[in-house]
């Protein structure tokens, strides 16, 4: 919902604006379980969070990242799609919205520190 305002809602209701918001929501959900899953490859520790590698955390980073990228390029550019509005600030040579890489980079971070935070002692 935070992404909204930098999104056109075109004749979206609220309930509308609500559902492509959830659905948004879940589909980044899955790329962090995705990105996880991939950052996993090869670790002999697990949950790798855990002990925290660097090298895990920019894998995790980097999947994350090329997911959203190549999901934003796709999206943006087809009828099923989504478009940016004016106040969207857009990534230079890629040109896709800034906020959704911000996002990405953000929430996913805090998701992983939190969860850190509460795992086993």
């Amino acid at each position: 919902m935070l992404q909204l305002p930098f999104h056109e809602t075109g004749n979206l209701s609220p309930a509308g604006a609500a559902r492509r918001s959830a659905l948004a929501a879940l589909g980044y959900a899955g790329i962090m379980v995705r990105a996880y899953l991939g950052a996993s490859i090869g670790s002999g520790k697990t949950p790798w969070l855990l002990a925290w590698p660097v090298s895990r955390f920019v894998a995790y980073l980097i999947i994350g990242l090329s997911v959203t990228a190549a999901i934003e390029m796709l999206a943006v550019r087809c009828d099923w799609g989504w478009t940016y509005g004016p106040a969207m600030p857009a990534v230079p040579i890629i040109d896709i919205g800034a906020v959704p890489v911000a996002m990405w980079i953000t929430v996913p971070t805090v998701a992983l520190w939190t969860t850190r935070r509460m795992g086993v002692n």
